[in-house]
């Protein structure tokens, strides 16, 4: 039983564009495109990834916020990468291994499951703890992309 009338897509749709909102107004402006650079990195990554596990049948989405597109939107397109950026911006000087392994757990543990709960994800052959080094292995390399000696400092 789904908890959000998922109805007109008005949560997909806000789960789309209030991280960017709020990314845009909190970002560190000077390091917009270095931020954006580790954010397009993670798209790029998690859209193709979650496309495939759809496509070999691992998981499959309830609910779509663009049609003909097999993965979860927002979450490819919005909430992983802003999170990502918001993680690297926040207390730069912390390890990365740190950051990725925070970043991992509440993605793999707490939303994965707050997604199947509110009927939006179903997962077939799939475990959380699968998500989790991938997860971390895309935030660090998404970090890595950002502290690339090409950009300034936080």
């Amino acid at each position: 039983m789904m908890f959000f009338s998922l109805g007109s897509g008005g949560l997909g749709v806000g789960l789309t564009i209030i991280p960017w909102l709020l990314w845009i107004k909190y970002r560190k402006k000077d390091s917009t495109i270095r931020l954006l650079s580790a954010g397009l990195f993670v798209i790029l990554i998690s859209s193709w990834l979650d496309c495939l596990g759809v496509v070999l049948g691992l998981w499959y989405y309830l609910y779509e916020v663009l049609p003909f597109i097999p993965s979860y939107f927002p979450w490819d397109f919005s909430l992983l990468p802003v999170i990502v950026m918001t993680f690297i911006q926040i207390k730069p000087t912390t390890h990365p291994l740190i950051k990725g392994i925070i970043f991992s757990g509440i993605s793999s543990f707490l939303a994965e499951p707050f997604f199947i709960w509110i009927g939006i994800y179903r997962s077939l052959n799939w475990e959380h703890i699968y998500s989790f080094p991938i997860y971390l292995v895309i935030y660090l390399i998404a970090d890595y992309i950002s502290k690339r000696k090409t950009w300034d400092k936080v």
